[in-house]
């Protein structure tokens, strides 16, 4: 009997999020892998990113015109899978060493730590924690 083969999930983080979404020119290779890992079911985004990604616009440092009506259409058509933080997660996150201060990174790695996920990021102080990451 051959040993099942893992499924491994990606978790995203805010940044490779916006990158994929937003269609980033300079990411082609990142948008495509997470394509094509998503239709696999394989692509996880936590909804925190949207609270950071909600700063991110009130700040003006990315364009979304309607927010909203971005959100429910990447709902309602992204094969991505949306996660909730768990207690667990958001706790842990505080207990991690003190190497990122951004407490949405921290509760990122705590998630893709919790859930056993391949975190896609080019911060290289999340590459610091015991979190296995890839960045296209």
């Amino acid at each position: 009997m051959k040993p099942s083969k893992k499924t491994t999930r990606y978790l995203l983080d805010t940044n490779a999020f916006i990158f994929w979404i937003l269609g980033d020119e300079d990411h082609k290779e990142l948008a495509g892998f997470i394509d094509a890992e998503s239709e696999k079911g394989n692509v996880y985004i936590s909804n925190i990113s949207f609270l950071e990604i909600g700063l991110l616009v009130k700040k003006k440092r990315i364009k979304i015109d309607n927010i909203l009506l971005w959100y429910n259409e990447l709902k309602d058509y992204s094969p991505a899978k949306f996660i909730d933080p768990h207690p667990s997660e958001m706790l842990t996150s505080t207990l991690l060493p003190d190497f990122h201060k951004d407490p949405f990174d921290r509760l990122l790695v705590a998630q893709a730590a919790a859930m056993d996920a391949v975190m896609v990021t080019s911060d290289n102080t999340i590459r610091k924690y015991k979190v296995k990451t890839i960045w296209l």
